[in-house]
């Protein structure tokens, strides 16, 4: 006789208890090896840099793991990822633009929102089609500081608009 099942039968002659211990220590740890091995191949799988064929292999044998095993994907499911602080900002934005004239519309969204960005403002652009013309609610949220420097840039913005197109329609009318 070879390997654990020597072990285990001459442990249950010896006394019934200690085979008890044994093989819960055992199990702990084959559950040990197969969550690192589970992690392991986990780690293949999502990895950007692992060939498509390798990644979907990996995946095939997490599950077959999983399968083996269902305590490790309740496992994967509680790995400790490193959690950001979710806070609420200092400050909110929070404005219609009305009437921008079709031919600046793009313009204004993608300067806008390239100005947010570039203030490190969490922001949103929603384009209200159901106003003719289309209206322009924005959000942003941040420092006050930076939702401040936006809130001067979409000033600005509305007047050279603004100017451009009453240029544009004296042009046309003249």
């Amino acid at each position: 006789m070879h390997g654990r099942y020597a072990v285990w039968r001459e442990l249950a002659i010896e006394n019934s208890a200690d085979i008890r211990q044994a093989t819960s220590l055992d199990e702990r740890s084959v559950m040990t090896g197969d969550k690192e091995r589970f992690e392991k191949v986990l780690a293949v799988a999502i990895n950007p840099g692992a060939y498509e064929g390798e990644a979907i292999a990996a995946l095939r044998k997490a599950r077959e793991l999983a399968k083996r095993n269902p305590s490790l994907a309740n496992a994967a499911l509680s790995l400790e990822l490193p959690m950001t602080a979710r806070t609420e900002p200092e400050y909110s934005v929070r404005l219609r633009v009305r009437n921008i004239p079709f031919d600046w519309f793009k313009v204004c969204i993608n300067s806008l929102s390239a100005e947010a960005y570039g203030l490190g403002l969490k922001s949103k652009l929603y384009c209200d089609l159901s106003e003719v013309p289309t209206a322009l609610d924005v959000s942003c949220d941040g420092s006050h500081e930076a939702c401040e420097a936006f809130r001067v840039h979409l000033d600005a913005l509305i007047d050279y608009v603004s100017g451009q197109s009453r240029a544009a329609t004296e042009t046309t009318a003249g």
